[in-house]
């Protein structure tokens, strides 16, 4: 659904995407303990749990960045709270066929925070219309807002003012619980016996761990298992 309304932008200037969830752990952290969420030890923070999904649609939109730039609020024990990670598009595509070109200085800004409520949506803005989106885990408020999403109807000056202020409700309604829908691709993979997700495909996977993991090392949260 987003990949495919894409194009309707236009050239691409701008994107921000944000997950941001107020942890059920974090009152027991004030109290002074501390769980899973925020232990280092156990790779709790905000990044790998909630930054994970802002990089990974970034790239499932847009490939691997050219580069990473990140920084973030460290709790006192080393595990981050919240975060902002940068990653810039403005070096030209390789030939790949899963990547768009944008124009030089694109960049996705994501935000990701277990100390903040949910309420800041994401959006997607190029020259024609902007795409905005409730979640960028599980969206299901997704709107086309701008020229792009205007279906005619007047004429002369009213008609650009009606095509700027145009929008086209894109929402997708959901029935059952959300991780049916994974586990449902997942066995049409494996009885198909497909190796890995021709939308999802592995290499993604790969390039959002590498973004996290270079992001992890700006911020300068660490992990048993990272090497010295």
């Amino acid at each position: 659904m987003l990949r495919d309304n894409l194009p309707r932008l236009g050239p691409i200037r701008r994107a921000l995407l944000v997950k941001e969830q107020f942890s059920s752990r974090m009152d027991a952290y004030r109290a002074g303990s501390l769980p899973p969420a925020f232990n280092p030890a156990m790779a709790g923070g905000s990044l790998m749990d909630l930054g994970v999904y802002p990089i990974s649609l970034a790239i499932h939109l847009f490939g691997a960045p050219a580069r990473v730039t990140a920084t973030g609020v460290l709790l006192e024990e080393g595990a981050d709270a919240l975060g902002t990670v940068v990653l810039d598009y403005a070096a030209e595509p390789e030939a790949d066929t899963t990547r768009r070109a944008q124009p030089a200085g694109f960049e996705v800004v994501c935000l990701h925070s277990k100390t903040s409520p949910a309420g800041t949506g994401s959006a997607i803005a190029g020259d024609h219309a902007v795409l905005t989106l409730d979640d960028c885990q599980w969206p299901q408020q997704i709107a086309l807002r701008g020229t792009a999403a205007d279906a005619g109807g007047t004429a002369g000056a009213d008609r650009l003012k009606a095509a700027a202020d145009a929008v086209q409700d894109l929402s997708v309604k959901r029935s059952g619980p959300v991780l049916g829908y994974e586990l449902e691709a997942f066995c049409r993979l494996v009885r198909s016996g497909a190796r890995e997700s021709e939308l999802h495909p592995l290499a993604n996977s790969v390039a959002a761990v590498e973004v996290l993991y270079e992001a992890r090392q700006q911020v300068g949260v660490r992990f048993p298992g990272d090497p010295d």
